[in-house]
């Protein structure tokens, strides 16, 4: 008799879980802000601690709105989520996604080494991009 009411319930539970829609979502972090563009150049952040990281300049910049301006983004990788077609900070490669407003990730060494680091002003870092191919 056990076996037998424990099998309804098992049942009645896998039947519920198929029949009810179960919510999902595909947001991007708070406070972030929407961005497209076509890329101009890229630069490789020489400081430690922010090496790996790619400042990005746009010679076309949508920053969520409809008005084009020129500025610059930065890539960092794990912080940064990356789509296809994984062109980052490529000449001509058109990029879209959502970036972190203010937030200064790439620093520059000043030469000679050991002097010191700079921050290269940006808009913010990316935090999720997805670009186009490149031919």
């Amino acid at each position: 008799m056990k076996v037998f009411g424990f099998s309804i319930i098992s049942l009645s539970l896998i039947m519920s879980l198929m029949i009810l829609p179960l919510k999902t979502s595909a947001g991007s972090l708070p406070g972030t802000l929407p961005f497209g563009g076509q890329v101009s150049y890229s630069v490789p952040c020489t400081c430690p601690g922010s090496i790996g990281s790619l400042w990005i300049a746009f010679n076309i910049l949508y920053l969520g709105s409809d008005t084009p301006v020129t500025g610059s983004l930065v890539y960092v990788p794990y912080i940064s989520q990356l789509f296809a077609w994984f062109s980052i900070g490529v000449p001509t490669a058109w990029h879209l996604g959502t970036y972190l407003p203010g937030v200064q990730m790439c620093w520059m060494l000043i030469p000679p080494p050991g002097t010191g680091c700079v921050p290269l002003p940006s808009a913010g870092v990316i935090t999720q991009v997805g670009t186009s191919k490149v031919f």
